[in-house]
């Protein structure tokens, strides 16, 4: 038969397992499409642990481009960041949980490139809502930010993947974390940014006293059996 003490040696194994065992996973995701050919702002996928809240827009309106992404027209931005202009948002809350973030990726496109200067931007409020606060730059889009589209004016895409699992204040997150995009351009006409399929991709970890009752919880039962 398990001793108490043994059982009690488990449970700690147990909870300590629970807090520090665990793989990257989809925390939630944006597609826009609702999957009966209409739009919506709300997560597809979420973890079942955390709330994803709608989609905020401001300026960005919902577009049918082939399928639904967030649109912006070019003249709604301006050529370098400025934090009081238009952005996308969405925020997560992990509730009895706290988030380690490891990636946010999108796709990120334009209705049309005739070869103009552009970038993207992503902010978070656990780690500041500030120009010197910026997650990225999207380095991956410095080699591509002249880009020129082939003749007939077909939409250029790139996918942005910003990875965050070294930025300390997205790890070990309590309580609600935003994110917001930013795009600027050169240009004062012409196309339109857009932004589709969202992901956010980490650990929700549940709080050392949410595993400790659970811990003390399967004690009890241990415990009301051997006294049977």
């Amino acid at each position: 038969m398990i001793s108490s003490k043994r059982m009690l040696l488990g449970l700690a194994g147990f909870i300590a397992f629970g807090s520090f065992q665990a793989s990257a996973d989809v925390l939630a995701q944006y597609t826009f499409d609702d999957g009966l050919g209409g739009s919506t702002l709300a997560a597809e996928s979420v973890d079942p642990g955390i709330v994803a809240n709608d989609v905020v827009l401001a300026d960005f309106n919902l577009a049918n481009l082939g399928d639904f992404s967030a649109l912006i027209g070019v003249d709604d931005v301006g050529p370098s960041l400025d934090l009081s202009q238009d952005f996308l948002s969405f925020t997560l809350d992990g509730g009895a949980n706290t988030l380690n973030i490891s990636e946010v990726s999108f796709e990120w496109g334009l209705t049309d490139a005739p070869g103009f200067d552009f970038d993207v931007y992503l902010l978070s409020s656990a780690t500041g809502f500030a120009t010197s606060n910026v997650i990225s730059t999207s380095g991956a889009l410095s080699a591509a930010s002249t880009a020129t589209n082939p003749p007939g004016f077909a939409p250029f895409t790139l996918d942005v993947s910003v990875d965050t699992s070294g930025i300390a204040g997205l790890q070990g997150v309590s309580g609600p974390v935003e994110f917001r995009i930013y795009v600027t351009d050169s240009i004062t006409s012409g196309p339109g940014h857009f932004i589709d399929d969202i992901s956010v991709e980490g650990v929700a970890v549940p709080e050392p006293g949410s595993l400790a009752l659970l811990g003390l919880g399967g004690l009890c039962l241990f415990r009301r059996r051997r006294s049977v």
